[in-house]
This record gives structure tokens, sequence and C-alpha cells, in this order.
């Protein structure tokens, strides 16, 4: 788990993070870090790029709490470009709470299946400056809330007719919002589209730092997806194959999940039976392959994969590269590169999961359109090239409880990660200029493949592979 507390000030980006599982941005209960937030201002006189301050790909079980972002100058951002504080974009099970938002133009943006991701007790202030409350683009969330228990997010100078707190500029799954109808400013006020405001006279939850998102009532929340009954009003056959893929990692994870006791328990089984021999189960199988460190058997049995759409043709891909050179320390060939490119400029909405991963290897930052709102006219792309620096050494290498980098000539600041095997982030250090040496420890992760990168945000990256054993 990763916790940043910082003071952020006029950078494009202030927190960027992909395939990091298990993300904590802000306060968390569990450290010393507790109400620490951070916080991240724009005061630039012209925004020429877009900018973002809490910027989250692919990490599921993210937790974003307590953070304050502003734009504190009023001045607008040229051309198609825009300003978003949080923008969170396939991950599921997160929680965006109690944070404060003020004055920009996105103030949080939700895009692709974000499944049981919760937001609570959120401020969105734009009583001087426009903005669009929540931007869902083609979203998959649950309810916010119930009709018990409203999640008392808060909208101010948001109305109706003009102005509405939650704005969808593509379509997703429809789902309720509830609030409480004691204060105006409870009222989310959604435009057409994805979002149905329910009132209520319930009080509503106690705002505070919090553990975890709501455990979702089984039966509720997945049984469309277990009998295949899920209708989405975009991009269909990809959020329905989305949606039986996340099913089958829940439950994969929790096998608690398939006996409820209830008449729906043996839909369950044959649900996770039958996707088990699925594509969707044999990728799973791959990656508990590479992440054991069995490349010869991953690259095997991805190899067997007859892909049936776009995104199992992204992921087969990708595993193949990754497996087969990324996690050998073999140079890519044209080809490759070729491939990753193509795969890491797509849409993820209908290309998928691969699209971070290949975004990963690359160390590619690639914006996407908002088409609705016309705020992007084409994608915009920034590459980050290859690192001007002397090459890192590890020691030693294979390695068991710990492990030492050596360093040369890092002229900048720069950021150390250790990576899995299918790309996640396990571990993340900032590291000042001329660092020498550092001791990563390694105990608690399992014997396999991972990969160590230095990145200095500025001229690219260098990474090396290790291998751990016990």
């Amino acid at each position: 788990m990763q916790k940043i507390m910082k003071i952020i000030t006029d950078y494009r980006i202030g927190i960027h993070a992909r395939n990091i599982p298990f993300l904590s941005v802000g306060s968390d209960l569990f450290t010393a870090f507790y109400d620490t937030p951070n916080t991240i201002n724009f005061d630039q006189t012209s925004f020429n790029a877009n900018h973002r301050g809490i910027w989250l790909e692919n990490c599921p079980d993210a937790q974003v709490q307590e953070n304050i972002i502003s734009k504190s100058n009023p001045s607008t951002p040229s051309g198609t470009f825009t300003v978003e504080g949080i923008f969170h974009t396939l991950g599921a099970r997160g929680l965006i709470n109690w944070n404060v938002i003020n004055q920009l133009p996105v103030p949080i943006h939700i895009r692709d299946d974000c499944s049981d991701t919760e937001l609570h007790c959120n401020d969105i202030n734009n009583d001087t400056d426009p903005g669009l409350g929540v931007l869902l683009t083609s979203a998959v969330l649950p309810d916010q809330g119930t009709s018990t228990n409203p999640w008392n997010n808060r909208w101010f100078g948001y109305d109706n007719t003009t102005l509405f707190g939650v704005n969808t500029d593509a379509p997703g799954t429809p789902f309720d919002w509830f609030y409480n109808t004691g204060n105006a400013a409870f009222n989310p006020n959604p435009g057409i589209g994805t979002a149905v405001a329910i009132s209520t006279s319930a009080t509503g939850i106690t705002c505070a730092v919090e553990v975890a998102p709501d455990d979702p009532d089984r039966d509720v929340r997945y049984a469309a997806i277990a009998e295949d009954s899920l209708l989405f009003a975009d991009h269909e056959d990809e959020f329905i194959y989305k949606s039986k893929q996340y099913l089958f990692e829940q439950i994969y994870a929790d096998t608690s999940l398939l006996t409820k006791y209830t008449s729906k328990d043996s839909t369950f089984s044959s649900f996770y039976s039958d996707i088990t021999n699925t594509n969707i189960g044999i990728f799973n199988r791959v990656d508990s392959l590479i992440v054991a460190g069995n490349l010869a058997a991953a690259l095997t049995l991805n190899s067997s994969i007859s892909d049936t759409n776009q995104i199992e043709a992204n992921l087969k891909t990708v595993n193949s590269i990754l497996i087969s050179k990324v996690l050998v320390d073999s140079s890519l060939s044209s080809t490759d590169s070729t491939a990753l490119e193509s795969i890491a400029t797509a849409d993820p909405l209908i290309a998928g999961k691969a699209v971070y991963m290949a975004k990963a290897i690359l160390f590619k930052e690639v914006h996407y359109d908002l088409p609705s709102l016309r705020i992007f006219d084409e994608v915009f792309k920034h590459e980050i090239s290859e690192l001007k620096i002397a090459s890192f050494q590890i020691i030693p290498n294979p390695a068991n409880e710990k492990c030492e980098i050596l360093f040369e000539a890092l002229n900048n600041d720069f950021v150390l990660e250790l990576r899995n095997g299918v790309g996640q982030v396990l571990y993340h250090e900032k590291l000042p200029s001329h660092s020498l040496k550092f001791e990563l420890p390694l105990l608690g992760y399992k014997p396999g493949f991972y990969m160590i990168s230095i990145n200095d945000g500025m001229n690219g990256f260098q990474s090396r592979k290790l291998i751990i054993v016990r």
C-alpha cells in the first residue's frame, strides 16, 4: 500500500499511479499519516496542456481520502485542454472519500468499469468557476448510497438548469444516487444520462476517514452478471465481458462468495465453473504462472489461447511480449514496439486492461478524448525517452531477504519501483539525485521474477530483472 502526503503546486500532474492495487492516496487509518492530506493547487496563468491532480489508471481497491485539490487562478484552460481534480479510470472497489475540490473544470472524472467504487462526503466547490461536477464517461458504478444511508457528497454552485452536479458524456450503467433532502448541497442535480437522483430523509453517514468501501450484497450486486442479464447503453459486448471478468476475479480471490445460503448459490457456482474454462479463466492462470516465476508454462498457456475479441487479442499480445522479452531482459524488437504502441494508444473502453500494461512497459502517458464535451479534439500523446544515465546494478541477484541497488551518474531526483510479473507496482520510493545505493527489502514477496525500474520523470527510465528465491 502506498501513502503520499505532499504539498504540490503548479505541476501538470500532481499524483499519477498505474496498475497499483490497494493504493492509498491521502489519509489512512492504519499509519501515522492519518489526517495528513495532500494539498494540490493549480495557480498557473495559462493551461496549455492537460492537468490532473490525482490520476489513477487500473488501480483496484484504491482509497483517495481527505485530499484538497484547488485551482486558485481564475484563468481557464486554452483550446482543447482541461484541468481535472480526481481522474479514476478502470478501478474497481475504490473509495473516493472526504476530498475537497475547488474551482476545477472537471472536479471528479470516473471512466470505464469502476465496479463497487464509492464516493463519500466529497465537497465540490464551483461557486465562482463553473465546472462539470462528477463527470461519467462510460462509467460502471454501483448505486451511490441507499435510501437509509446516503453518502453525503456536497455540491456548491450547481443547480438543475444550467450547471449539473453529475454529468454524463458517454452512457454507462444506470445507477441511483441517494441524497439527503435536509440540505440543498447534498442534491447531485444530475444532467440527462447515467445517474438518477433519489431523495431520502435519512441523515446518512458521518464523514470521516474510512477503512474500505461497503461490502456489497452478493445477490443484489452481482446476480445480473452471473445470470448474463446485464444491459449496457454503450460498448455492450466489452462491458459484459469486463463484468464477467470482474466477478470471476472476485470469486477467485474470495470463494466464500459462492456460498451465501440463498437461492442464487447454484447460479454463482455454475457461473464460476463455466468461466473457469473460458479465456477469462485461462488468462487468470497465465497471471498466476507469471507471478510464480514459471515463465515457460505461462508462455505456453498464453500461446494456446484463441482470442475471441479485441480485449483478449490485446492481452495475449502484451502477455507474450512481457513473458518472452521484458521479464528475461531481452530487447524489444521493432515489431514488439509497434504492437505495444498500437495497444497503448487504444481506448481502454474497448481495448481492455492490456492498454495499461502496454503503457507501463513503454512508460507512456496518453490522454483520451471526451467526445461529447469536445474538451479534446484528438488523443494527446506524451512519450518518455530512454534515460540518459549509466546502468544500475542489483546485488545479489537472485536475492532472498534484501538486495542492494547501486547507481551511477544520476543527475536528477528519481523514482525507484519494484513490479511483479504482470506489471503491478509493489514498491515505490523517491530518491534524491546523486544517490549511490539503496537497500530494497524483499521479505513478504513470493519467489519469482520481478522488475526494478528507475524513472526521473523527465528523460525516461531503465529497468532490470530481479529474481527472488526462498
